[in-house]
């Protein structure tokens, strides 16, 4: 994981930081340093970054760190993508011992970008605000045995969006992006729960033990790359 964020932060200074006169206006670009609508843009884009957060299953609270990877085009202020997540689960039992398993997600997802601020770099970037829907599948193993389910899930976040003004490199566009998403998939059964606590009784949850859904929240920071 520290490597990816490494190389992450390297790309983006590298981009941020270009001296102005390797910065030239291509005659040909689609956008020029006037237009800083931010909406008018629409391409091809792709993230990749880390991932933290928790996962309830079967009542019970699972950390998550892992890697997502996302594809996608973007419509001016509208965008839908493709996901795809692997995370390891861990759960510390209270018993000087954890229990481990692993997770891969894929889904897909709808952005809208509601708000536009701030300007830096002469005017070539901005904080774009957006909130996002999304809905997947997830399958994994908790302690050997396999699982799977569906999930459906809101978000919210914000985009740094750089414009980039060099046709040569084939990027458009490069930016961070840190977005919150909350999930929700159906209550695990009871045998879930059994493989979670190992056949010893299951510590109830801080969260609504008597609600039919497990639910999930994860930070996920990513360099944002269109072209």
């Amino acid at each position: 994981m520290r490597t990816i964020l490494v190389a992450c932060f390297v790309a983006m200074s590298a981009l941020v930081t270009l001296p102005n006169h390797a910065r030239a206006e291509d005659s040909h670009s689609v956008e020029t340093p006037r237009d800083t609508s931010g909406w008018r843009y629409s391409g091809w884009t792709t993230r990749l970054g880390t991932s933290v957060g928790y996962s309830d299953i079967a009542k019970q609270r699972w950390s998550t760190l892992g890697a997502q990877l996302g594809v996608g085009y973007r419509f001016g202020p509208f965008a839908i993508e493709g996901e795809y997540e692997t995370n390891q689960l861990l759960y510390y039992t209270g018993l000087d011992n954890d229990l481990r398993g692993g997770m891969k997600r894929l889904g897909g997802s709808a952005r809208f970008y509601f708000l536009r601020f701030g300007a830096l770099g002469g005017g070539n970037s901005h904080f774009l605000l957006f909130v996002d829907a999304a809905v997947g599948t997830q399958r994994g193993t908790l302690e050997g045995q396999a699982f799977a389910r569906n999930d459906y899930g809101t978000g919210m976040g914000l985009l740094l969006d750089h414009r980039v003004n060099r046709a040569d490199i084939g990027v458009r566009r490069i930016g961070w992006h840190l977005g919150w998403r909350m999930t929700g998939t159906p209550r695990a059964s009871e045998a879930m729960a059994r493989i979670v606590c190992q056949g010893s009784p299951c510590p109830m949850t801080p969260s609504a033990p008597e609600s039919n859904v497990d639910v999930g929240l994860a930070l996920g920071s990513s360099l944002s790359i269109s072209w």
